[in-house]
Formats: structure tokens, sequence, C-alpha cells
């Protein structure tokens, strides 16, 4: 009886242990929000101006070689792949998912969801992930801008 106890007694504590590690990793995410990634952070920075046109000379310090903004609908994972092996470049592709909630699959972009794709001169490829940039929904397919013409139209959609 004595061994069933203390069985139970490891079990219980063990589970009460668990919900206090996983209450205290809940607690820490709270209070240490990860930042957005600069490239967001740039893009909504730029978008507060109210302008029809984003101007991207100064992303990353100019250090870029080619860029595209993805509205709902587009596939940007699919459409850089495509876009560096016309351009005859290896695509080192890596994905941040900065929309809220479950990190979801990357195929086409859904309803609110955009994408900013940045190349820099070296073929890394960093692609952000978002939701909820008003002016970046109405895209219709994605837009480019290169190095020497550093800027993307809003007005034409």
């Amino acid at each position: 009886m004595r061994q069933v106890l203390m069985l139970v007694g490891g079990v219980l504590a063990g589970f009460v242990l668990a919900n206090v590690a996983i209450s205290a990793l809940y607690w820490w995410h709270e209070r240490n929000e990860v930042p957005p990634p600069p490239h967001l952070a740039f893009l909504r920075g730029a978008l507060q101006v109210k302008a029809d046109r984003i101007d991207f000379t100064s992303l990353n310090n100019g250090n870029w070689s080619w860029l595209c903004l993805f509205g709902p609908g587009t596939r940007p994972v699919d459409f850089v792949r495509t876009e560096s092996a016309r351009r005859g470049e290896t695509a080192d592709i890596q994905i941040r998912d900065a929309r809220p909630g479950v990190p979801r699959e990357i195929g086409a972009l859904g309803a609110q969801d955009g994408a900013l794709s940045v190349v820099d001169p070296l073929g890394y490829v960093a692609i952000v992930l978002f939701a909820g940039l008003e002016p970046i929904a109405g895209l219709k397919g994605p837009v480019c801008a290169e190095r020497k013409d550093p800027v993307i139209s809003l007005a034409g959609k």
C-alpha cells in the first residue's frame, strides 16, 4: 500500500511541476516578446507615412540586391525560387513567420497575409511573413524592386 501511495504522490508531484514549468514559460514569453524582424519593422515604418509608394533604399543599410512584396494568394517561396533560378542565383531561403497564432504551412498566403522577401548580394534570402498590413493586402501578385530602382508603388497595386 505504501508503494502505491508513493507512486501516486510521485505522479501528482510530477504533474504539478510540469504545470508550474509550463506556466512559467507562458509568463516569460508574454513579458519578453520577440521584436519584429528588422525588415518587417522597416516596412511598418514606411507604411505609417500613408504614402502610395515605399522607398527601400535604406533597408538593411542598402545591403540587398532585389526584393519583392507579396499580397494575399501569392506563393512567396515558390516565386523566390523561380526568380532566383531565372537570375542564375542560388537562393538560400530563411523564413520568419511573424503572423499571430500558431505558425502555419507556407503555401499561398491567406486573405490578410503578406510577405516581404529580401535578397542580399550573396544570394541569401530572408522571407518575412506577416498579417494585418492593409496596403499590402491589396497587392495583386508579387511586386519587386531592384537596388538600382528601390521604389515600389502601391497605387496601382
